[in-house]
């Protein structure tokens, strides 16, 4: 005697032969079930199958997350190099041959703090404007002992006399590279700041930081300087 296939069973075994006919794999991974073609997803290009939509959402899911760690890891910063492998900071004036590192360096300020694309700065302005007899403006650089690679700048300008009739110098810009932070580089280069000042005679050094830059504000306040709160920064644009 012929058994009659229920309606039901009827429509898991086309919902099964549908889901073979598309998917990559007729089991599903978590359950070892056949797939089914209401539980399919794309994986890498390839149609993938689970035994009901629960299953798919869990991969998708897992996958999702993998993936997004995965690219984290991808796009992660290089390692910073520990400061006993660099050996000494020298600190000097910055040289003809430094400019298209001390540019890169300008432009990394500029990238983070927000105004690149307003950024004009070129090597001939460097050379013009700071390499002349009178410079606009000074550059210390720092470089590990027996290396020309620059590890960080200070740039600096003065200001020739204020209400006390002594120079104030400026810093305008005090930046270390990311992958040699934490190593000393940027104490050595406020010490060749301070130096600068105190050959000048100035009275003071003045600077601006970004409010949310917590970790530059706690490094200054590290050295004995304090926020300015008694004034705000205004500027007219032109």
């Amino acid at each position: 005697m012929t058994r009659s296939t229920p309606v039901n069973e009827l429509s898991m075994s086309n919902s099964t032969l549908a889901a073979n006919a598309l998917a990559i794999n007729d089991r599903c991974p978590w359950s070892g079930d056949p797939v089914a073609a209401d539980s399919l997803t794309l994986y890498r290009g390839h149609s993938v199958g689970f035994c009901n939509p629960g299953c798919r959402d869990k991969f998708e899911k897992a996958s999702t997350h993998f993936d997004s760690a995965i690219e984290k890891t991808l796009t992660l910063p290089r390692a910073r190099t520990p400061a006993a492998e660099r050996g000494p900071i020298n600190v000097r004036a910055f040289q003809s041959a430094d400019m298209p590192q001390l540019l890169k360096l300008m432009r990394a300020l500029a990238e983070f703090e927000g105004y690149l694309d307003q950024f004009k700065v070129t090597e001939t302005d460097l050379r013009t404007r700071g390499l002349s007899e009178q410079p606009d403006f000074y550059a210390w650089v720092a470089t590990a002992a027996g290396s020309d690679r620059l590890l960080g700048m200070a740039v600096t300008y003065c200001i020739p006399w204020t209400f006390d009739l002594r120079p104030t110098l400026v810093l305008k810009e005090l930046y270390v590279d990311a992958n040699t932070r934490s190593g000393g580089v940027g104490k050595a280069l406020m010490n060749a700041v301070i130096a600068q000042a105190r050959d000048l005679g100035a009275g003071q050094i003045k600077w601006t930081v970004l409010p949310q830059n917590h970790a530059a504000q706690a490094f200054y306040q590290s050295l004995g300087a304090q926020a300015d709160r008694a004034w705000e920064n205004w500027q007219l644009a032109l």
